[in-house]
């Protein structure tokens, strides 16, 4: 049999039993990561909300100018800010993007996104249109 000797468990294996230039076999290799993962699980989730924080940042800053505002109905507090895709299929888009503020800096912010509240995306994606802009038709 056509093997090498693991250098955790000091047992010899064949070679399927080894990932490409490793000198662990997989078996022990996946116990490690696992022990790895369970011991900084709340660093590493710590840092991946940090870091996807700043993402979303820099993209809502991007796309309104520095303003981070509303352009509907002008609301101004960060967390009730969202990216809107002008054109819809957001929903389609989510199904095969798998870090979506990745995804827009990767692409260089194209131009499909606007800044929207909350409250006027919702609207726009149940109703069509915001309440803020059918209350301006109507005044006018």
């Amino acid at each position: 049999m056509i093997g090498k000797f693991c250098s955790h468990c000091n047992g010899f294996m064949p070679l399927l039993a080894f990932s490409k230039g490793q000198t662990i076999c997989r078996k022990r290799k996946a116990e490690i990561v696992k022990r790895s993962n369970d011991k900084h699980r709340d660093t590493r989730s710590i840092y991946s909300k940090q870091r996807q924080q700043a993402l979303r940042k820099r993209c809502i800053d991007h796309y309104s100018n520095g303003l981070n505002k509303c352009e509907c109905c002008g609301e101004t507090n960060y967390e009730f800010l969202a990216l809107d895709h002008i054109q819809g299929g957001g929903n389609r888009q989510r199904k095969t993007v798998a870090n979506f503020y990745c995804w827009i800096i990767r692409e260089n912010f194209p131009p499909i996104f606007r800044i929207l509240c909350h409250n006027c995306n919702m609207a726009k994606g149940m109703y069509g249109y915001c309440p803020h802009k059918k209350e301006a038709v109507c005044a006018a």
